[in-house]
């Protein structure tokens, strides 16, 4: 049986989820809700990690504090 991965978004205490049937999928996603919601330049993807006290992405989370609307963001890929 093929893994799954889920992301789970945490926008201000709202929780949701998205499957997806690959880790660079659930990544992409992360990463694209990362920019829009949390408002981070694409410039920090160039590495494979980051962080800078204010936003920071690894391989399966990621953060931003005071993305847009002065929202706190917290991402979490994790394998099913």
């Amino acid at each position: 049986m093929a893994k799954k991965y889920m992301l789970i978004s945490v926008c201000d205490r709202e929780i949701m989820t998205e499957q997806f049937d690959t880790k660079e999928e659930a990544q992409e996603s992360m990463r694209k809700e990362m920019i829009e919601w949390g408002k981070v330049s694409e410039e920090i993807f160039s590495e494979q990690e980051y962080d800078d006290g204010d936003c920071g992405f690894g391989e399966y989370s990621a953060y931003v504090n005071d993305g847009a609307n002065h929202a706190d963001l917290d991402w979490l890929i994790v394998a099913l």
